[in-house]
């Protein structure tokens, strides 16, 4: 069994990654990178983007919000 399918069958934001996923992505680097202006701790910062992604996005799950906050923030950090 291959890595992918694997991880597939068990971890449910890996399947149908979508228009949607990419969308919320965006949503969330763009406030990432708005949040990294400010001359404040990372705690601080991550907070503030949970807070106006649950404000954005109500009906999606806090968990998925949360992943995606600190997988943008390993990308960046890869990237930088």
């Amino acid at each position: 069994m291959s890595l992918k399918t694997w991880l597939t069958k068990r971890l449910p934001w890996t399947r149908g990654q979508t228009r949607e996923t990419d969308v919320l992505r965006a949503a969330v680097r763009s406030l990432v990178l708005d949040a990294d202006q400010f001359d404040a701790s990372g705690e601080y910062k991550r907070h503030r983007v949970y807070a106006q992604l649950l404000k954005r996005y109500p009906t999606e799950r806090k968990r998925r919000l949360a992943w995606l906050i600190e997988d943008v923030l390993m990308e960046l950090d890869h990237d930088g």
